[in-house]
């Protein structure tokens, strides 16, 4: 029998500090505008202005999560430059420690390289190697994120435990009409604010207390079958009607 411990062993901690990002969105109508009977714009604008919210904050997000995993000081990167999607991707699946590999783990990629991923076929047979009509990669699920592209480079995958790896903290939607304040100029005023901030625990991967295992890695199959080798960066624009006007800011 072995002796029994005399000192404290804890274990060590790093932590986050959670700040708060500010994200308004500000949208006049002309009171004739909202007049017209045959479009209910007062709930499109508001349905608009939180579309355009939840859209400005899953951009920031990624961008946040790009640079977390991809400057992590122990590299969370796998089976890159295989040369083949499924062996990336198979890479990746058990890339994930026993300790958070559970059923709940998600993949995290975009329509375009989810095609190119369904489309992925026996080099003999032809046969495609992934389900085309599953919501499932190796009987996991997926969620699809178009910023990936755009913010992390085309062919960009994560994989892993997202409750352990990722924190989200927003306040709730502050959404007002301000009647009175644009009245001088025959307009009201349609405004939606909120806060957030996020963190990944691939940002303490260099602490002084790091993490001994990761939940989240990615890989990159861009070059590999058919999915370009850079992303190319496109911008849209939105229109609005000549009855209304829209400015959006964040600081």
């Amino acid at each position: 029998e072995g002796a029994a411990p005399s000192t404290s062993s804890p274990f060590g901690l790093s932590s986050f500090t959670f700040g708060g990002v500010k994200y308004a969105r500000l949208v006049l109508a002309t009171y004739e505008a909202l007049m017209n009977s045959e479009l209910p714009l007062q709930g499109a604008i508001l349905d608009e202005l939180l579309s355009s919210l939840a859209t400005t904050f899953t951009a920031a997000i990624t961008a946040a999560m790009n640079s977390a995993l991809t400057g992590a000081s122990a590299s969370l990167e796998v089976g890159a430059g295989s040369g083949s999607i499924y062996t990336s991707m198979i890479e990746l699946r058990h890339a994930v420690p026993p300790r958070f590999d559970t059923l709940a783990n998600a993949w995290m990629l975009s329509r375009a390289t989810l095609a190119a991923i369904k489309n992925t076929r026996a080099s003999t047979s032809g046969v495609p190697m992934f389900d085309p009509n599953s919501n499932q990669i190796f009987a996991r699920n997926y969620v699809i994120n178009d910023n990936f592209d755009s913010v992390c480079g085309a062919g960009f995958v994560v994989y892993g435990s997202w409750a352990d790896g990722c924190w989200l903290r927003k306040t709730p939607v502050n959404t007002r009409i301000f009647l009175e304040r644009f009245a001088g100029s025959g307009e009201l005023g349609f405004q939606t604010t909120q806060w957030l901030d996020s963190h990944f625990l691939a940002e303490l991967a260099g602490a002084a207390q790091p993490p001994t295992n990761q939940p989240l890695y990615f890989t990159s199959l861009a070059g590999e079958d058919g999915i370009p080798s850079s992303s190319s960066s496109s911008s849209s624009s939105s229109s609005s009607s000549s009855s209304s006007s829209s400015s959006s800011s964040s600081s």
